[in-house]
């Protein structure tokens, strides 16, 4: 539940801080602002699909010498 709340969080961070670029900068085309707002979107939808532990099999492997 903790991993839905930082999503949540940091959905709504993104949304309001790219929703005020216009009113700050309105003369800056969605060209250049979109891409890292589609690239953030991107990477919390990978952080909330993806396990939190990942690769602990590799160091098993390691201690037991396979």
């Amino acid at each position: 539940m903790g991993k839905m709340k930082h999503i949540i969080g940091l959905l709504i961070l993104l949304f309001c801080i790219s929703s005020t670029i216009p009113y700050m900068l309105p003369t800056l085309q969605k060209e250049f602002y979109l891409p890292y707002e589609l690239w953030f979107l991107c990477l919390l939808l990978l952080y909330g699909l993806l396990p939190t532990e990942t690769g602990n099999f590799i160091f098993r492997l390691r201690e037991e010498g396979n």
